[in-house]
C-alpha cells in the first residue's frame, strides 16, 4: 500500500480542533443529532477534497455539494469498515487508478511514438482486467485498435481486399464511438484523416487533419501526417499539375518544421522530414534520419531508411550493414529484407538477392512490391544460367518467376506495373502472344506512363511490326523527351528505314538527354552505327568516348582494338588488347584479333 503523504492534514484548519475536543473529554453534546451529522459530514467533505487533492493533483476539488455527496458514501463506509480499514480503502482506490493511469499513458507511448499497437493493446487489456468499467481505457482502446488497422491499411502497395475493407469499417467504428465518447479530443478525427489517406481521399483527409488541429493546436501526429498526406498527394499530381505539386510539397514542409519547433525530439517528424528528401537530397535524408536514430537507436524504420540515403549514395557498404541493423531490431521487416535484396542485386550478388527476396515473400505474402521484385530476380537470373550452360537451372528459375508473376498479378490484376514487368518475361521467353496481351493491357491501365507504351513498342519490334513500334516509340517521347533508350530504339528503326541522317540525330539525343553513367552505351551504338556507315575514324572517337567512361567494360576496349586495326593502327590496337584480355582472360575473339593485329608478344 501506498504511504501517505506525511504533510497531508484531515482536517480543515480551524473547525477540527473543537469537533475533535468534543469527541475525547466525554462531554455530552448539546446539538441535535441531525446537526453533528452536518457537521460531520462537512468534515468528511473538506477531508476528501484535500485526498483528491493531494493524491491526485490533476483533478480539480469537487464542489461542496458533490463532495458531500461523496462523504455520505465515505461515511457510510466507514462505518461499515471501520477506521483502518476505510483508510485502506481509499488508498486502495487511488493506488489503482494510477496504475490505471501509468497503463494507459504507457500503452498511449506505445501507439503515437513506437508505432506498436500490439503492445498497447497487451497493456490496456491488463488495465481492463483491473477495472473493467474505465471509461479512459474503452476510449483509449478504440484508438489504438483503430490506428491498428490505419498502420495495416497504409502499408498497402496493392488495392483493398475484401477483408482490408472490413478491417477499414471496423477502423471507422472505432472512430465513430471515439468521437461519440469525447467529441473533444482529436483522437477520432486523426484516425479519420488517417483512413482517408489509406482510401486514397485526399481532401477528406485534410477536412479530418484539420479539425483534429483545431481541437488540438499542439498536437505534434497530427502534423506529421497532414505533411504526409500533402507529401503523398503532391507526388501523386506531380505530372498532371506540377505547380499544385510544388505547393503540396510546400505545405508538407511547413507542417513538419512546426512539429520540430513543438517536438525537437519528436522521431516521426525527423523520419518524415528524411523520407521527403529522399526524393532529391539523399545527403539531406541521411542528416534526418540521423537525428530521429539519435533519439531513438532502435527505430527501425529510421534506420531501415537510412540505408536507402546510402544506397543512393553509393555507399553500399555502410548501406549493408544499415539494413542488416533493421534485421536486428525487427527480423521480419519485408521493407529491410527486400532492400538488401535490392542492394544485393545491383552490386551482381544475385545468389544472396535472391534469397532475401525470397525471404521477404514469406515474411509479407502480402507485399505486391516484393513479389515483383522476386519475379524479376528470378528471370534475371534464369538468363545468366542459360548464358553459363546451366539450362536445367535456367529452366528452374524461369518456373519460378513464372509463378511469382502470376502470384503479384493476383495479389493486384490492374497493377500496370506487373503487367510491364510480365510482358518483357514473356517476350524474353518467347511465350510472344502472352507478351502482347500484358503489354496492351499496361498501356490501357496506365496511359500516361511513357515506360508501358516502351515496353509495347519492344513487343513491336519483336515480331516485326515496324511501323507500330515506331509509332508507339513517339508516344513514349512525347510523354518523356528524355527517355534515352526510346531515342536509340528510334535510332535503329530509321536506319532500318535507310534515314541515316534521322537515325544520327536520334542516337545524338539518347546521348545527350543520358546519365553520365549510361552515356557509354549510347556512344557504342553511335561507333557501331558508323562502324556500317564506313565513318570510321568517327566510330573510333565514340569508341574511345565510351571506353573513357566505362573502362572496365571487355566490350568497349574490343571495339577500340577492332577499329584500331580496321584502321591499320595496330601498335595502339594491341596494346587495347591487352586491357580486354585482362578483363576477359584468352576468350576466342580476342586471340584471333591478336593474330590479325600481328600482336607477337604483346
Amino acid at each position: 500500500m501506498l504511504t501517505p503523504d506525511p504533510k497531508f492534514t484531515p482536517n480543515t484548519p480551524g473547525s477540527e480542533k473543537s469537533d475533535l475536543g468534543d469527541s475525547h473529554s466525554g462531554e455530552k453534546s448539546t446539538r441535535s443529532d441531525a446537526s453533528r451529522t452536518r457537521r460531520l459530514l462537512d468534515r468528511q467533505a473538506d477531508a476528501l477534497e484535500q485526498l483528491v487533492f493531494v493524491l491526485d493533483p490533476s483533478k480539480k476539488p469537487k464542489k461542496r455539494g458533490v463532495a458531500r455527496f461523496v462523504g455520505y458514501m465515505m461515511l457510510a463506509s466507514s462505518i461499515v469498515l471501520g477506521g483502518y480499514e476505510f483508510v485502506s480503502w481509499v488508498f486502495e482506490q487511488w493506488e489503482r487508478r494510477a496504475m490505471i493511469a501509468n497503463w494507459l499513458a504507457v500503452a498511449r507511448d506505445m501507439q503515437d511514438v513506437e508505432n506498436a499497437p500490439e503492445l498497447a493493446l497487451e497493456l490496456l487489456e491488463q488495465a481492463n482486467e483491473v477495472d473493467p468499467q474505465s471509461a479512459d481505457v474503452v476510449r483509449l482502446r478504440a484508438y489504438v485498435r483503430g490506428m491498428q488497422a490505419v498502420k495495416r491499411l497504409l502499408q498497402l502497395d496493392r488495392p483493398m481486399s475484401t477483408e482490408d475493407v472490413a478491417i477499414a469499417a471496423a477502423a471507422a467504428a472505432e472512430a465513430s464511438l471515439l468521437e461519440q465518447l469525447d467529441p473533444n479530443a482529436p483522437d477520432w478525427a486523426l484516425l479519420r484523416g488517417q483512413l482517408a489517406m489509406a482510401q486514397r481521399e485526399p481532401e477528406r483527409a485534410r477536412a479530418y487533419f484539420e479539425t483534429a488541429l483545431s481541437l488540438d493546436p499542439e498536437n505534434v501526429l497530427v502534423r506529421v501526417r497532414s505533411a504526409d498526406m500533402h507529401f503523398e498527394h503532391g507526388k501523386s499530381i506531380e505530372t498532371t499539375d506540377p505547380v499544385a505539386a510544388k505547393e503540396e510539397f510546400a505545405t508538407a514542409k511547413r507542417f513538419l518544421d512546426e512539429a520540430l519547433v513543438i517536438d525537437s525530439q519528436s522521431k516521426l517528424a525527423w523520419l518524415y522530414r528524411g523520407l521527403h528528401a529522399l526524393r532529391d537530397d539523399p545527403t539531406e535524408a541521411l542528416r534526418a534520419f540521423d537525428q530521429a536514430i539519435a533519439i531513438d537507436a532502435r527505430f527501425e524504420l529510421a534506420v531501415r531508411n537510412r540505408a536507402i540515403a546510402l544506397i543512393n549514395l553509393e555507399r553500399f557498404t555502410d548501406a549493408e550493414s544499415a539494413l542488416h541493423r533493421a534485421l536486428e531490431i525487427q527480423p521480419d521487416s519485408v521493407g529491410a529484407l527486400g532492400n538488401l535484396s535490392y542492394l544485393y542485386g545491383i552490386n551482381d550478388d544475385y545468389e544472396s538477392a535472391l534469397l532475401y527476396a525470397r525471404r521477404a515473400t514469406e515474411v509479407g505474402p502480402d507485399s505486391l512490391n516484393a513479389w515483383i521484385w522476386r519475379a524479376a530476380l528470378e528471370f534475371d537470373m534464369s538468363t545468366l544460367a542459360e548464358g553459363a550452360g546451366r539450362s536445367s537451372d535456367a529452366d528452374a528459375l524461369r518456373t519460378a518467376a513464372r509463378v511469382s508473376y502470376d502470384k503479384a498479378i493476383e495479389l493486384h490484376p490492374r497493377s500496370a506495373e506487373v503487367r510491364k514487368e510480365r510482358s518483357q518475361f514473356f517476350r524474353k521467353s518467347k511465350e510472344l502472344q502472352l507478351a502482347g496481351a500484358d503489354a496492351r493491357q499496361a498501356t490501357m491501365l496506365a496511359p500516361s506512363d511513357p515506360f508501358a507504351w516502351f515496353v509495347l513498342a519492344e513487343y513491336q519490334l519483336e515480331i516485326g511490326e515496324f511501323d507500330a513500334a515506331k509509332t508507339s516509340l513517339e508516344k513514349v517521347l512525347s510523354l518523356d523527351p528524355k527517355f534515352d533508350t526510346a531515342h536509340a530504339m528510334l535510332a535503329q528503326l530509321s536506319e532500318r528505314e535507310g534515314n541515316f541522317a534521322a537515325a544520327l540525330v536520334s542516337l545524338g539525343k539518347a546521348i545527350e538527354v543520358a546519365e553520365p553513367d549510361f552515356q557509354a552505351r549510347f556512344r557504342r551504338d553511335r561507333a557501331l552505327f558508323h562502324e556500317r556507315r564506313g565513318d570510321l575514324p568517327l566510330a573510333l572517337a565514340d569508341a574511345i568516348a565510351a571506353r573513357s567512361a566505362q573502362s572496365e567494360e571487355f566490350e568497349l576496349w574490343f571495339l577500340e582494338a577492332s577499329l584500331l586495326v580496321k584502321l591499320g593502327r595496330l601498335e595502339e590496337a594491341c596494346a587495347a588488347l591487352v586491357e580486354a584480355n585482362q578483363r576477359r582472360p584468352d576468350t576466342a575473339e580476342v586471340v584471333e584479333l591478336r593474330a590479325k593485329a600481328n600482336c607477337g608478344g604483346h
